[in-house]
C-alpha cells in the first residue's frame, strides 16, 4: 500500500482546480480507491463546483497523475468502480448492434422511447 508520503505528493500535484485555478479544500478531496501503488481521488472545487476524477500511481520513474473533469458525483464513481469490467464480447456485441442498425443507430440513441426496447 502506498505510504503517507505518496499520498501527500499526489495531493500536491492535484492541488488546484483546472477550471478556475482555486486551491482545493482538503475536505473535498476524497480517496475513492487505494491499491498497492495507486490512488483514485474524487475532488470537488468549492469555488466553481467542478469535479475531477484523478488517478495517481507510483512508478519506478516517479509519481504519475491523470486528471479528468467529470460531472459524476462521488457515489456514482464508487458505483461504477464496482461494476464488472467490459469484456471483449461486450465490445463485439455493441459493434454488432451499431453496424446492424446502420444510420438508424444515431436516431435510436436520440429517441428515449426506443432506448429501453
Amino acid at each position: 500500500m502506498p505510504g503517507k508520503n505518496f499520498l501527500e505528493e499526489s495531493l500536491k500535484v492535484i492541488a488546484t482546480c483546472p477550471v478556475c485555478q482555486q486551491k482545493y479544500n482538503q475536505q473535498t478531496i476524497k480517496v475513492v480507491e487505494k491499491q498497492s501503488d495507486s490512488y483514485v481521488f474524487h475532488i470537488t472545487c468549492d469555488k466553481c463546483n467542478s469535479a475531477v476524477l484523478a488517478y495517481a500511481v507510483q512508478t519506478p520513474m516517479g509519481l504519475t497523475t491523470i486528471g479528468l473533469l467529470t460531472d459524476l458525483q462521488l457515489s456514482e464513481v464508487k458505483r461504477f468502480l464496482r461494476q464488472a469490467m467490459i469484456s471483449e464480447n461486450d465490445v463485439l456485441q455493441a459493434y454488432q448492434v451499431i453496424t446492424a442498425k446502420g444510420e438508424d443507430f444515431a436516431s435510436l440513441l436520440m429517441n428515449q422511447n426506443n432506448f429501453n426496447k
